[in-house]
């Protein structure tokens, strides 16, 4: 009988004894604010509308490199409604270093990247604004610039930073990774290669002369689009004295957007208030790109302003993922022992700096046990838009890679590619790249679960069909956090977070607040609290926020549980060890009449003079290390000899979540990082000119999956439960998007014998491959 996919949650793993018995946890629940999201009811930062604002459409620069020869403002300024036209001498700002996309306020003197913002226009409304944009006169001198990253990479090209790159800025965009980065900084004479990452044990020549396999290739990966459906957008109130900002903003970290925007414009943080939104998607871009912009522009005018991008600025104007060129060489024996990794890497950080190679390497040599290695990461400045995060940023460039040298060295050495991975898969205590150990990882697990499914044991094919499988994993990240837990007379619980819900985190927190405190998860309710009010947290990135702050949620409870134990001890006249907490009660144990609701006791709390007064809990969390998160994906599907078109038609996504808090959410997180992944393994592409223009800068032209191009995704869901997580919990969200594109270059390669060696596969290149029986795509 042939295996066919269905996209059921599956969780028949080997579950942890001590989470038998929860409640709540572990069991599939809904999204909290799903509801209001359906609706129309979320307010995100374009929905916000202030007495006296303003809209700001900037003026972008249309070359890659240019020195500003003059700005003629008459005509924009001659549009009825039309407030200001500013240049980077009219703001607050005019006096910083310009040495991040988030200080490239507005241009100064030159001119580094089509996009980078040089004028803004502000009007009473947003098509006076854009009717004067559109007239502002920007006269250039175009300079060399240096574009393509093979080519700015050599030493003969045009430098982009002939004195050095400006190095004084926070690196918002690379919170998103929140891994250490070990780069080395280059002092020689200036190049386009600005820092680098070296990583090196054993001896690689030994390491080659013993195998008896040697695979090498050079893989390409291009730009990648965070394709958010919500473009960049904020709004800031510099309030009635004109010296402090709210800012009403989409951000996945509100207290990194705060500090910053209070350095750019020398505030004290304390005068800088971040409002988070709604956030329609975010993948690692959006840590405060255009906030700077509009409260330096709020403050200089003294009224709020708004700015809501749109998508082709969007495209132009803000850090997607970088390019990446990885020249791979492995080698393997006769009886599949790994001997050596050599691999040279260079990363397009656009403009400014965006250090990834160390990730880079810990993930390209990391997956498995290589006793000889090395590893050279090369950070490459060019004149285009700054780099920035794309969920796992690095991920799915290194696993493409690495996991298609392992494929080929399985096919030369007739091995199973699955036992191949199996028998070499790094597990606890292995030596990553950078010489540090693993902490706890499962990736041994999920591959013995893909062992036994259906899909791989089956391999059922029809014609033109491949299966290809691949390995991908996250290193994982953490950073302390805090919550505070209150009770209301009504028994609701209400959390209060400064975290940002970009994709379900608080659904699944609200089960941890339900299951210390034995009450329903309709009864918890939690509150999203800005940089004023909330308690701290990380930002929302790098899977942490969970693994974080779920540790923090339970100890809150857990505070506010011992409060209601002592104050119901003295209301029912029993011992605290008497006590149990029970679908909202406390009650006397084995007398279920001798009970008291918790809302009675908040009642009981907050009234009663010399009592135990309200109950309110805080809770405080840092875990002790990282939980590294795996996934083996598997992907069949079909390629269309005629066309080159490759359609993928089933797919088996097998996880190591540690413990699912809530099996839905994280489900929903497999599925859209599976997508994800495949846009990265066939559509998905920022293609530039070599005088840095874009061409596919908007919908029309930059292909994304849709749905119905995407296969049946089934979820397996292996429990390993982390030893340093709350509840075991692992981060979810990086890993489904690391093997998806890995996964389909392998099945391309099953059902036609091509190799592909660049992303994204285009039909058209494929098809010529398969035509003139080239073995590699070029």
């Amino acid at each position: 009988m042939a295996w066919v996919c269905d996209n059921r949650l599956n969780v028949k793993n080997e579950p942890a004894t001590h989470h038998e018995g929860h409640q709540h946890l572990g069991k599939a629940r809904k999204l909290i604010e799903g509801r209001e999201k359906v609706t129309g009811g979320a307010r995100y930062a374009a929905d916000v509308v202030l007495p006296g604002m303003l809209h700001l459409r900037p003026v972008l620069s249309p070359h890659a490199h240019a020195v500003i020869e003059s700005i003629d403002k008459s005509e924009a300024e001659a549009v009825p409604g039309v407030v200001a036209v500013l240049t980077a001498e009219d703001l607050p700002t005019r006096d910083r270093m310009i040495s991040s996309r988030n200080s490239a306020i507005l241009a100064k003197e030159k001119v580094l990247f089509v996009g980078q913002p040089v004028v803004a226009v502000v009007a009473e409304t947003e098509a006076a604004a854009q009717d004067a944009a559109d007239r502002v006169r920007v006269r250039y001198r175009p300079l060399p610039a240096a574009v393509l990253l093979e080519e700015a990479a050599r030493e003969d090209a045009t430098v982009v930073w002939p004195g050095g790159l400006p190095l004084d800025e926070v690196d918002l965009a690379a919170m998103h990774a929140a891994v250490d980065k070990d780069v080395e900084e280059i002092e020689n004479a200036p190049t386009n290669i600005h820092a680098e990452n070296h990583y090196v044990r054993g001896d690689v020549a030994q390491g080659f002369e013993e195998a008896d396999v040697v695979i090498e290739r050079t893989y390409r990966a291009s730009t990648v689009y965070q394709a958010y459906l919500e473009p960049l957008s904020a709004v800031a109130d510099p309030g009635p004295t004109g010296d402090r900002l709210t800012i009403y903003t989409s951000t996945q970290g509100q207290f990194s957007v705060r500090d910053e925007v209070a350095r750019l414009l020398s505030l004290p943080r304390s005068k800088v208030r971040v409002v988070p939104m709604t956030v329609g998607g975010g993948f690692g871009a959006k840590y405060g790109i255009v906030e700077p912009l509009v409260g330096a522009v709020a403050l200089t005018l003294k009224r709020p302003v708004q700015l809501v991008l749109s998508r082709s600025e969007d495209f132009q104007t803000t850090t997607p993922s970088p390019a990446c060129t990885i020249e791979l060489k492995t080698g393997a024996q006769r009886d599949g022992t790994l001997t050596a990794i050599q691999a040279r890497v260079y990363l397009d950080n656009g403009i400014f700096s965006f250090e990834l190679g160390g990730l880079v390497a810990i993930l390209l040599g990391s997956y498995y046990r290589f006793p000889h290695l090395q590893i050279d990461c090369f950070e490459v400045v060019t004149n285009k838009a700054q780099s920035g995060a794309y969920r796992a940023p690095g991920a799915p460039q290194a696993t493409f890679a690495i996991e298609s040298n392992m494929d080929d060295m399985a096919r030369a050495l007739d091995l199973d590619p699955l036992e191949f991975r199996l028998n070499n898969a790094s597990e606890t205590g292995d030596l990553m790249s950078n010489g540090k150990p693993w902490p706890s990882l499962g990736l041994k697990a999920c591959l013995e679960r893909l062992r036994d499914h259906p899909a791989w044991r089956e391999q059922a094919k029809g014609e033109d069909e491949g299966i290809g499988i691949a390995v991908g994993g996250w290193p994982g990240a953490n950073s302390p956090a805090s919550s505070v837990c209150r009770l209301e007379r009504d028994g609701t619980v209400k959390v209060q977070v400064g975290s940002i819900d970009v994709s379900g985190a608080h659904s699944s927190l609200a089960l941890v607040a339900a299951e210390v405190l034995g009450v329903s998860p309709d009864q918890v309710e939690f509150v999203q609290g800005d940089t004023d009010t909330g308690p701290f947290s990380p930002p929302s990135g790098g899977s942490q926020i969970t693994y974080s702050l779920a540790g923090a949620v339970a100890k809150a409870a857990q505070e506010v549980k011992d409060k209601l134990l002592a104050l119901a001890s003295d209301h029912l006249e029993a011992r605290r060890e008497d006590l149990e907490l029970i679908e909202g009660k406390v009650q006397v144990k084995g007398v279920p009449a001798r009970a008291v609701s918790i809302g009675e006791l908040a009642r009981v709390g907050e009234t009663e003079a010399g009592g135990h007064g309200p109950i309110i809990g805080d809770g405080r969390a840092s875990a002790e290390k990282n939980a590294p998160a795996f996934v083996v994906h598997l992907v069949r599907l079909r390629v269309d000899r005629d066309t080159g078109q490759v359609m993928p038609k089933a797919y088996v996504a097998v996880q190591d979540v540690g413990y699912a808090l809530n099996p839905l959410m994280v489900e929903g997180q497999i599925h859209g990082g599976v997508a994800q992944g495949i846009g990265w393994g066939l559509h998905e592409a920022m293609l530039f000119d070599e005088s840095g223009q874009l061409q596919t800068g908007s919908f029309m032209d930059y292909d994304v999956p849709k749905a119905d191009t995407l296969p049946s995704i089934e979820t397996v869901l292996v429990q390993n439960p982390s030893p340093y997580g709350p509840f075991g919990a692992r981060g979810v969200g990086e890993p489904p998007i690391t093997a998806g594109a890995a996964a389909i270059a392998n099945a391309i390669y099953d059902a036609t014998g091509v190799r592909v060696d660049r992303l994204p596969v285009r039909p058209e290149t494929l098809w010529r491959a398969l035509q003139e029986g080239d073995q590699s795509l070029r």
